[in-house]
């Protein structure tokens, strides 16, 4: 009967442990109650609640743009010399915005197709700056001094890489329904409900 944490901080914790600790723990309690015979352990239910994350909205763009700026911050903490991308990025995430309104108006077909061909070119250049930026991620974070500072590498890498991955997909493939969609870098846990809200798994709300 003691206070319970709330989900906010239940969902840090949850992407602390990681789903095989989750796990293990889940099957102890049951191993428990089973002992003191509070519960038979056949059946195991979980009262769960979505709460609401705040991100920005998720295009791939953005994403892409924010896994850059997080890598280049990390790797100037550590000391690198990182080449200043902060305008390019910004420049192309500014014109995929535009030409996306532009596609997606009432326009002939000829300036459509103009416009998702440049969207695909500044797309494949934002992705070829991240590829850059994580190469040489990569490269320093096995031997980082700052060992705080490099402990942030491996999971960042890990996402932007997973966001490159998903918009190559998405865009240059047309898979619109990739599974597993990174919606955003800083709240990872993230999911998208049906009503397209922004929101963090049930799975994860109710521990």
């Amino acid at each position: 009967m003691e206070r319970v944490p709330d989900a906010k901080t239940l969902i840090r914790l949850a992407q602390l442990l990681d789903e095989p600790v989750l796990k293990d723990l889940l099957a102890l309690l049951v191993t428990r109650g089973r002992e003191r015979r509070v519960v038979q352990g056949r059946r195991l239910r979980v009262d769960t609640t979505v709460v609401e994350t705040y991100i920005h909205y998720p295009t791939d763009a953005t994403l892409l743009a924010d896994g850059i700026r997080v890598l280049m911050r990390t790797l100037r903490r550590l000391g690198e010399q990182v080449r200043q991308r902060t305008r390019a990025v910004g420049r192309r995430v500014f014109e995929i915005a535009q030409r996306s309104r532009t596609a997606g108006r009432r326009v002939s077909p000829k300036v459509r197709a103009r416009s998702k061909a440049r969207m695909k070119r500044l797309y494949q250049e934002l992705m070829g700056i991240a590829r850059a930026v994580l190469r040489q991620a990569e490269g320093v974070r096995a031997g980082a001094r700052d060992r705080k500072a490099a402990a942030q590498l491996p999971a960042t890498i890990d996402l932007v890489r997973r966001v490159v991955t998903q918009t190559r997909a998405r865009v240059l493939r047309g898979d619109t329904r990739f599974p597993g969609k990174v919606v955003s870098l800083f709240e990872p846990h993230t999911e998208i409900t049906a009503r397209a809200t922004w929101l963090s798994p049930p799975s994860l709300a109710g521990w």
